[in-house]
């Protein structure tokens, strides 16, 4: 998880350290917590009401948002690699944490080494880690 913005936001106060985004316009997926978490992590503990800025239900909705410029959102590679890539979004800070979830690949152990679920595995993961290297397990 780290920081995203659209690139127009960086022009004007761009924050230089984790402890300078508390009071700016924080974009956050159902609520605070996620960025309660990612600045304690860097060791900020920042009050609620510095914590302000939009909140939305989907993930895809709060990248839109830091695309439109409302504020500076937490995403994920996997969802914000392309526009980063294309220059929509920016990241304004370097400082980047571990995501609290992930996600599995599951199936009964006599399958795994099927031709099929082979095939499925390794195009999954082509698909959902565009930049990182791929492991076979």
């Amino acid at each position: 998880m780290f920081p995203v913005c659209s690139p127009s936001l960086l022009k004007g106060k761009r924050p230089r350290t984790p402890d300078e985004l508390p009071g700016l316009a924080l974009i956050h997926h159902r609520n605070a917590d996620a960025w309660r978490g990612w600045l304690a992590a860097f060791g900020v503990t920042a009050p609620a009401r510095t914590l302000h800025g939009p909140t939305y239900s989907e993930m895809s909705l709060v990248i839109d948002a830091a695309i439109a410029g409302q504020g500076i959102a937490l995403a994920r590679s996997a969802l914000a690699e392309r526009d980063l890539r294309e220059g929509r979004l920016a990241r304004p800070l370097t400082e980047e944490r571990p995501a609290l979830f992930a996600y599995w690949i599951v199936c009964p152990k006599p399958s795994a080494e099927l031709a099929k679920i082979i095939r499925f595995r390794d195009w999954l993961l082509a698909e959902a880690s565009p930049t990182r290297p791929k492991r076979r397990r």
